[in-house]
């Protein structure tokens, strides 16, 4: 597939890679295990069930590292409005968050 191209391309660089699925399940890899997390052409509604994904995402990734989101602009409009959302707004949900 193309996704164990890209796995493939990395290691013959010698950049570390792997394949990993979300699901309903957490990720089979330890708390702040990368410094980067790649999701191609993915259709992932991220901002549903309460941000279950991305939580997922930050709890793999370690502080400071990057989560890169990259894919085809299919049904871009739906999925756009789950991140039109004011700076105020996430500050005040990161706030609650961190109570």
């Amino acid at each position: 597939s193309t996704h164990e191209a890209q796995v493939q391309f990395a290691l013959e660089r010698g950049v570390p890679a792997m394949i990993g699925v979300l699901a309903s399940k957490r990720l089979p890899y330890p708390s702040r295990a990368f410094d980067m997390a790649h999701c191609s052409r993915c259709l992932i509604p991220w901002h549903q069930y309460d941000g279950l994904y991305l939580i997922e995402v930050d709890r793999v990734l370690r502080p400071g590292g990057y989560w890169i989101l990259s894919g085809p602009p299919i049904r871009w409009k739906k999925y756009w409005r789950g991140w039109e959302r004011t700076k105020e707004d996430l500050n005040n949900e990161q706030t609650s968050i961190e109570k």
